[in-house]
């Protein structure tokens, strides 16, 4: 491989780094808060290459690989949203027009780079098993994401889109059990939403109570209690099915 220079490693990097810049646009337009960056999620997709690469029997440095690349384009062209739930809504291959072009501008300073420019196109093509992998984890994070929106209290009805895609590409494949628990999961949140205590029930908001402050004690003593019991079991069904 040839040696790249100070000046064309730090320009390279620059580039890249927009990466961190660029917000994924479906939690824009659901109105997310400090969303997360392209960056972000492309972070998350290469630990679940890293990890699962193995288990899943294909090359786990080329599926990382794979990882840190595939949305690499959108640094200089942005997020460009095409589907919508399972509807197309845009041109992927003008998307992935663009991308090419930023790839090939981002690795043009150094030949050996080709690499990869080929892993990309690889990715975009959908032929090889690690492509197809690479399209499932990528979804898989994704859904990741909008379950832990969920669980900070945005409406679910919002990531709605987002399950109903990636369901498109996770049904009856190789990560489809994960994509089940995390459907379980998304499930329970539901179901076990923390009970909002009425102000009514401090004693500070009833007449008549003589020792308020005693009371409220409790009252947020048994709250506490309560809702430690609840993470304590979110934990354990978390670290059971992590080390089953």
């Amino acid at each position: 491989m040839k040696t790249i220079s100070e000046k064309d490693l730090i320009n390279l990097l620059l580039e890249t780094g927009l990466l961190k810049k660029v917000l994924r646009t479906g939690w824009i337009l659901k109105g997310v808060e400090n969303a997360e960056s392209v960056a972000d999620h492309s972070w998350r997709v290469a630990i679940l290459a890293l990890i699962l690469a193995p288990q899943l029997k294909v090359d786990q440095l080329k599926l990382v690989k794979m990882a840190l690349i595939h949305d690499l384009g959108e640094a200089l062209i942005g997020d460009i949203k095409w589907e919508r739930g399972k509807r197309v809504i845009g041109s992927q291959e003008e998307k992935h027009k663009d991308e090419r072009k930023a790839i090939k501008k981002m690795f043009a300073d150094n030949p050996s780079f080709k690499e990869y420019v080929d892993l990309w196109g690889e990715f975009t093509e959908q032929k090889t098993r690690e492509a197809k992998i690479m399209k499932e984890l990528d979804k898989l994070e994704m859904v990741i994401q909008a379950l832990e929106y969920e669980q900070e209290n945005y409406p679910a009805e919002w990531f709605n889109e987002f399950w109903e895609n990636a369901e498109k590409y996770l049904a009856d494949q190789g990560l489809e059990s994960y994509f089940h628990y995390l459907q379980d999961k998304k499930k329970t949140a539901k179901d076990k939403k923390l009970k909002k205590i009425p102000l009514s029930d401090f004693c500070f908001c009833q007449k008549g109570s003589g020792n308020g402050k005693n009371d409220l004690k409790k009252s947020f003593d048994g709250y506490h209690r309560d809702y430690g019991n609840d993470l304590k079991n979110d934990y354990s069904d978390y670290h059971d099915h992590a080390t089953g």
